[in-house]
């Protein structure tokens, strides 16, 4: 049996063996590392020699034949688990990090006023800011406080005034947060001077999958940075409404629109797309075959974006919700998009949004007759100020009235069927009143 005896660096770090079996700090490893790195072996007459060396073995001394009798003792501790006192292990430490002082200390050096709010929500998923005159110094702070914030999912830091260097300092804190997956930046006047790098987290951000930038001021130049950020990201909504994208970003963020993959739900209403721009993104609600709603309301499509939209409701079999109200859409553009609606063969399309003061929802049977729709054009030339003039009932609301089998929804045959009658209304009012007039008087 070769034994090998312990190093003095490790005995002053184990301390002095008792031969009672007590151990204060002694661990397995450290037993088994000292025995490695000592050089020390006994041979089969019980002589000692160091293995490293070219020196004749030598006889055992007292102090081998101590420290020899003081290890056994040791592996007979380390055998019984019962005996060996985990207790007095070295345990490791974990520094907790205090967001909030940290936060108030960074307000402190730049002269901020600590958000009482933000203490509060700091470590809550839901986290609203909006509102609160944050500015660009404010915001600074807390950005930092966010950046390894592992608990914020849900941020609104809405109408702040952030501006171009606000959104910068949003755009850098999100760079390093791995958490957010919903961010409304609404109305901070953000502008083209952060648009890139917005751009930049939209591409490169894959936790992100909301984000509202409506009423940012992002203009035709700011189109490209988001036509690019569209292609590539990975979010499944985004709200640039109330901006001032023009006939060039619709031909920019057209093409965008039909490469990606991953969008459900896209806001562009309330901008300056029209002519070839809203034709362009018409091609685009044709060609995305993963979008499920799409309101592009309050944009001059006109004539040719309806043609567009015809084409696009022709042949896309998977948008459920298209918002097309105050579009300047004339009686001819309404009969295009109806004809769009005629052709679609699904059942995807469930409800679509074409005038100011109405909701149509689709409901489509499975026989080919069923499946046969009404021209938007009826609904637009419905008049609901004469229609409730016609009403005597007056308790009932318009949709009431449609609604004749009363299950919540109104279909195209029960649209028709009120507008029928809408006209039969005026027809038989306008007879009465021409009878009711004086004959002319004859000689």
């Amino acid at each position: 049996m070769y034994l090998s005896l312990p190093s003095r660096r490790h005995q002053s770090k184990g301390g002095q063996l008792s031969g009672k079996n007590k151990r204060k700090t002694v661990s397995r490893a450290s037993s088994r590392k000292s025995r490695a790195e000592s050089g020390f072996s006994r041979n089969d007459r019980g002589q000692y020699y160091d293995s490293d060396s070219d020196e004749e073995p030598r006889s055992p001394t007292k102090r081998d034949l101590f420290l020899e009798a003081e290890l056994s003792n040791v592996d007979s501790i380390l055998a019984d688990d019962k005996a060996f006192d985990t207790d007095l292990e070295i345990e490791e430490t974990t520094t907790t990090y205090d967001r909030k002082t940290d936060y108030i200390n960074d307000c402190k050096k730049n002269g901020i006023v600590p958000a009482s709010y933000f203490l509060r929500h700091m470590e809550k998923p839901q986290l609203t800011m909006s509102h609160h005159g944050l500015g660009e110094e404010g915001m600074k702070c807390i950005a930092r406080s966010l950046a390894s914030n592992t608990t914020v999912l849900n941020l609104d830091i809405s109408d702040n005034w952030l501006g171009d260097t606000g959104g910068l300092i949003v755009c850098n804190m999100l760079k390093e947060n791995i958490y957010i997956t919903d961010l409304t930046l609404r109305d901070n006047r953000l502008g083209f001077g952060c648009a890139e790098q917005i751009g930049e987290v939209m591409k490169t951000n894959s936790t992100l999958t909301h984000l509202t930038l409506s009423g940012n001021q992002f203009d035709d130049k700011s189109a490209i940075f988001f036509a690019d950020a569209i292609t590539a990201s990975k979010l499944e909504y985004l709200n640039l409404s109330h901006n001032r994208f023009g006939e060039i970003a619709g031909l920019l963020l057209g093409p965008a629109i039909a490469e990606n993959t991953t969008m459900k739900e896209l806001d562009i209403s309330w901008n300056n797309i029209r002519r070839k721009g809203a034709m362009a993104l018409g091609q685009g609600i044709k060609n995305n075959d993963f979008m499920k709603k799409m309101n592009v309301s309050w944009n001059g499509f006109g004539v040719e974006g309806a043609i567009s939209l015809c084409d696009a409701l022709k042949h896309n079999q998977v948008l459920e919700e298209l918002n097309v109200m105050n579009c300047r859409l004339t009686t001819e553009a309404a009969v295009l998009i109806g004809k769009g609606l005629a052709v679609n063969e699904t059942t995807a399309l469930k409800v679509i949004k074409c005038a100011k003061s109405a909701l149509v929802r689709i409901s489509r049977g499975s026989s080919a007759s069923s499946q046969k729709v009404l021209c938007p054009s009826s609904l637009m030339n419905l008049n609901v100020g004469k229609w409730n003039k016609i009403n005597k009932r007056g308790n009932r609301t318009l949709l009431e009235e449609l609604d004749s089998d009363g299950d919540g929804d109104i279909n195209f045959s029960e649209l028709a069927t009120g507008h029928t009658e809408f006209k039969e209304r005026t027809d038989n009012i306008n007879t009465i009143l021409t009878a009711s007039q004086p004959r002319p008087l004859t000689t």
